[in-house]
């Protein structure tokens, strides 16, 4: 057989693709085709089964850790009772009513708030404790007033108590207000806020820091008082009193 004579003529780079290397080689775990695989899927279906992970997954979608929480059916049902804000009312199931707890779920529905079921394992997440007695309440922040607004509402009630006839009223007309300095426990704040709603004050002021807020247990022991009465918080106590 005759050969042929010359150069042999190549392929020109047609088979080129099918040369490239198709990346490293996919870990056992990832190929659908290998026991491992089986074995993580199964792994994944385990954790999504646990009821402790489960409860954890859908407490983190409440997100409850901006807002205040009230926790146990005393505290709930004061705060309830005196009109705390509040956005809605966690309740355990399976849970023993009892007279609180029957008032607790009765002015929460009064008051329009949010009434959700939890089981046990949810409601020791959100609580972050397990003395809860299956009733938690999630509470709004304070919004407080700015100290030109407590000056505006003063002076539009002093100018109306000028124009009263009575003495007494023209006598009272001069705004009153209470600033507090070094006031770090919420329940003094609330006695605070409580006692000058009764001698009739314009507002409480507050320095930003090293100061009470105006929490659930202020608003408890103010009994309500601080529903009506406004309270500003400012960056500088001394300049606020120098500028009013």
């Amino acid at each position: 057989m005759a050969m042929k004579k010359g150069p042999t003529k190549g392929s020109g780079g047609k088979h080129r693709n099918a040369l490239r290397g198709k990346g490293p080689t996919p870990k056992a775990e990832d190929r659908v085709y290998h026991k491992a695989y089986f074995a993580k899927k199964a792994a994944i279906k385990r954790t999504f089964a646990d009821p402790r992970l489960a409860a954890r997954r859908r407490v983190d979608k409440l997100g409850t850790d901006s807002d205040e929480l009230v926790i146990g059916r005393n505290a709930a049902l004061e705060a309830l009772r005196v009109g705390v804000p509040s956005t809605q009312l966690y309740v355990a199931n399976r849970i023993e009513h009892d007279d609180r707890t029957r008032e607790i779920v009765k002015l929460a529905g009064m008051q329009g708030l949010r009434l959700l079921e939890a089981d046990r394992l949810e409601m020791d997440r959100i609580a972050h404790s397990t003395n809860h007695q299956g009733i938690i309440l999630k509470v709004q922040p304070y919004q407080y007033y700015s100290l030109q607004e407590l000056v505006d509402r003063a002076e539009k009630k002093s100018r109306a108590m000028e124009a009263a006839d009575s003495a007494s009223a023209r006598i009272n007309a001069r705004p009153l207000f209470i600033a507090l300095d070094g006031v770090t426990d919420p329940q003094n704040l609330g006695a605070v806020i409580r006692s000058a709603a009764a001698f009739g004050a314009n507002g409480v002021i507050l320095p930003e820091r090293r100061s009470a807020s105006v929490t659930a247990a202020a608003w408890k022991v103010s009994a309500g008082a601080a529903a009506h009465l406004p309270v500003a918080r400012v960056v500088n106590l001394n300049k606020a009193i120098q500028g009013l």
